[in-house]
């Protein structure tokens, strides 16, 4: 626990979902981290509404996935498990172990991602990549993995050619406001 510890102050920037009794709450199937994570993996939703998808990842839910962030459309990003925790969304234990986990809300299809999103997904990564010392070639998806086509039309070549700067990146858009989510309301750290 000593090696986390020194870096969670570092994180305190990232939004968390808050109940109306004031509590956070995190994302269930979470266990205590150890090792420093040396990789970011990247999945989408299969829903794509982030107020429903953030909702499936923080209940118990009946395939056991959690994950450290959820991007959504419009740019907005939710820690929704500590990252001295770690989440169950790599398919394999050992990864999960060794890794951030990041849900970009996107329907089930091979629509583009959009902008907003994308820019947002973007900053993250850069951010992960300076706290925890990331190489930008360990940012990877979730099919990289194992079988499957997560995180479908997301170009994981371009997202770390704009991470590691050798392309210009998505221009940040302004973000809505933060809306409730189920009896919870979204509120900084540091507020």
């Amino acid at each position: 626990m000593a090696l986390m510890t020194g870096m969670l102050a570092s994180y305190a920037q990232f939004p968390v979902l808050v109940g109306v009794d004031g509590s956070v709450r995190w994302a269930h199937f979470r266990t205590q981290r150890y090792t420093r994570p040396g990789e970011i993996v990247l999945h989408y939703t299969a829903g794509g509404v982030f107020e429903n998808d953030v909702y499936y990842i923080t209940k118990e839910n009946e395939r056991k996935i959690s994950v450290h962030f959820v991007v959504a459309q419009d740019g907005r990003v939710l820690l929704v498990c500590p990252l001295d925790y770690t989440a169950n969304h790599a398919g394999v234990w050992a990864r999960n172990v060794s890794s951030i986990g990041i849900e970009l809300c996107h329907p089930n299809d091979d629509a583009p991602y959009p902008e907003p999103q994308l820019a947002a997904t973007v900053e993250l990564c850069k951010t992960l990549c300076a706290l925890f010392d990331i190489p930008v070639a360990s940012i990877i998806g979730h099919r990289e993995i194992v079988p499957t086509v997560c995180p479908r039309a997301l170009d994981l070549d371009m997202v770390r050619a704009w991470v590691a700067g050798d392309q210009p990146q998505p221009e940040p858009q302004p973000k809505s406001s933060p809306i409730p989510i189920s009896d919870s309301i979204l509120k900084t750290n540091s507020e």
